[in-house]
């Protein structure tokens, strides 16, 4: 965003009673989120204690108090997306504050039922509306997340008042409190966030995907005057601190530094940054304790605007309790500087910074189509890797970033929005096509490149068995994020690929030894990688600077034969920004 114009704050109480209106259904679709990744989660944090872990669906209920926004303010921003022009973004901030009268139970191993109540979350949340429309809505976008971890409070008691008594509960609500963060993290806290389109035919990546503003460099070079938390025998009391920086949904830990109340860390890191005015970074200081839970020592709560006005150059901030009080805590000593992000090739640098190339790379996977359908359950993904990464969100460069792995879908669900008569009339007329196809001895690549399907069995060699017309386009949409050194001289490999492999094997299971010899055959001409068993379909090499071009910014349909003769066309949308020289110019 270039210009920021402030429209004003106004009262909530209309968003207030909409929320209220709508939350027996939030309620309902709260349980599904609870049934299907919750309790998952709390299982494998929980280990063989939480192996029997669930929440009951009959006693679960958000309760009768709804969520509540406070005081919306509203501001009139322009997003840049590298094109002839921009988007303007209409932004409201606000602070929401869910103070529930919940009701729910779960069962434990060992612990039998145990009640959680008293929730409480409160966090400062953006709301935006993307692209201006020409017609209702008006905007063709809405996209929303909270700014930074949001704070969690609830009680957990067991339902049996003596076991109560007598058993610690601590483990369990931190472990609750942990797995509910992460999922909210994951889903709604910056850089991650809940979007969807207003209008069908909006852009997915420019409306629904934010690109970061810029990159803020990090040193946490060392802290002074930290409380000694452990007692030594022969020398003075100290602690052995590390630190824990949290920037919204983003985290990393520094290495810890033994016996020591005055620490040299010298821990550089890079944070992308969306929203600068209003983000901060969180510094956490820990005693590490191996037997007890490591003791908090201190925290310190910065906002990314007052670490770009550092400039680059080192300064203090103190320490406070977990009350907020500052004065006994000691302080952390931080450097920090901005590069803001500018598509396309920004001129050579006078002065680098020590990283003169550093680019962002985004990614996006729209689509693939002309796809074969080799069994009803194949699984179609891409796999993205790029030369010159750098790890910037503690990621291992080494492994590719990949797509969601998702299979091809029936031609009767693309018609489901049809009329019961439409949707059998459109079901005859390809019937039809197809038949006239198979007449005339059309191959299956043909087929699909005619008709965009594909029929799909069981097993080739089981005449009778049951066919199935398959989409043969299949739908990602997936963002996929790169910091690369060197950006401009860097090549991306996208590869698609799919599970036939382990789906030939289950064919062959029931298809005899003619399956399984096809198999064999395959993986002797190379048609099969043996990386896990998977298939690599198709491949596409290039230097980034080649694929993007000077403009920064480009759509692409890649081609490419596949190795069962059909045409495949790889469907992406790509972005270059590079970091211009250290500054403050936001």
């Amino acid at each position: 965003a270039k210009t920021a114009v402030g429209l004003g704050s106004y009262g909530a109480d209309f968003v207030n009673g909409m929320i209220a209106a709508c939350w027996p259904m939030v309620d309902e679709f709260a349980k599904h989120i609870v049934h299907d990744q919750i309790v998952p989660e709390v299982r494998k944090a929980m280990g063989n204690m939480g192996g029997s872990f669930t929440f009951e669906a009959d006693h679960f209920t958000l309760g009768q108090k709804p969520a509540k926004f406070d005081t919306l303010r509203i501001i009139d921003t322009i997003q840049e997306v590298g094109d002839a022009t921009n988007l303007r973004v209409m932004t409201v901030r606000t602070k929401v504050t869910w103070t529930s009268n919940m009701t729910a139970y779960a069962n434990f191993t060992g612990l039998q039922k145990v009640g959680v109540s008293g929730l409480c979350i409160q966090g400062d949340m953006v709301l935006e509306l993307v692209g201006e429309a020409p017609r209702p809505p008006f905007f063709q976008a809405a996209r929303g997340r909270f700014l930074n971890a949001p704070d969690l409070s609830f009680d957990v008691k067991a339902e049996n008042s003596a076991l109560d008594a007598v058993t610690s509960l601590d483990s369990v609500k931190d472990t609750l409190r942990q797995v509910v963060t992460e999922q909210v993290c994951a889903k709604l806290v910056i850089p991650n966030r809940m979007a969807f389109k207003l209008i069908p035919d909006a852009d997915t990546f420019r409306m629904l995907h934010p690109r970061p503003r810029g990159v803020l460099r990090l040193k946490l070079v060392r802290a002074e005057g930290l409380l000694a938390k452990d007692l030594n025998l022969f020398s003075n009391a100290s602690s052995d601190p590390f630190v824990k920086i949290t920037c919204g949904a983003i985290k990393f830990e520094t290495p810890v530094i033994y016996n020591t109340c005055s620490p040299q860390f010298d821990f550089a890191t890079f944070l992308p940054i969306e929203l600068p005015m209003d983000q901060f970074v969180l510094f956490e200081v820990f005693d590490k304790d191996v037997i007890t839970r490591n003791d908090h020592l201190g925290k310190a709560k910065i906002g990314v605007k007052d670490l770009i006005a550092q400039g680059g150059k080192e300064r203090k901030y103190q320490l406070c309790d977990a009350n907020d009080n500052v004065g006994s805590n000691g302080l952390i000593v931080v450097e920090a500087d901005w590069r803001k992000l500018q598509i396309g090739r920004v001129p050579e640098r006078k002065n680098s910074g020590g990283d003169p190339d550093l680019c962002y790379l985004f990614v996006g996977i729209a689509s693939a189509t002309g796809l074969l359908c080799a069994h009803p359950e194949t699984h179609y993904w891409v796999e993205v890797q790029c030369t010159h990464r750098q790890g910037l969100l503690a990621t291992d460069t080494s492994k590719p970033r990949c797509t969601q792995k998702l299979q091809l879908k029936p031609v009767q669900s693309t018609l489901a929005n049809l009329t019961a008569e439409k949707q059998a009339e459109a079901e005859a007329a390809l019937q039809e096509k197809l038949d006239l196809c198979h007449r005339y001895g059309m191959k299956d690549a043909d087929v699909s490149k005619l008709l965009g399907v594909t029929v799909c069995k069981e097993s080739k060699e089981d005449k009778t068995s049951h066919a199935e017309v398959m989409a043969s386009t299949v739908m990602w949409n997936r963002p996929l994020e790169f910091f690369l050194k060197g950006g401009h001289d860097a090549t991306i490999t996208l590869a698609l690929e799919c599970d036939h492999a382990h789906a030939e094997k289950r064919t062959g299971h029931h298809g005899g030894m003619a399956a399984v010899k096809g198999m064999m055959s395959k993986l002797a001409h190379g048609t099969w990688s043996d990386r896990d068993g998977c298939a690599v379909l198709c491949e596409w090499s290039e230097k980034v600077s080649d694929l993007i071009g000077s403009g920064g910014t480009t759509d692409k349909v890649l081609k490419a034969t596949a190795k069962q003769g059909n045409t495949v066309e790889l469907t992406v949308h790509m972005q270059l920004r590079a970091c211009c020289e250290p500054g403050t110019v936001v």
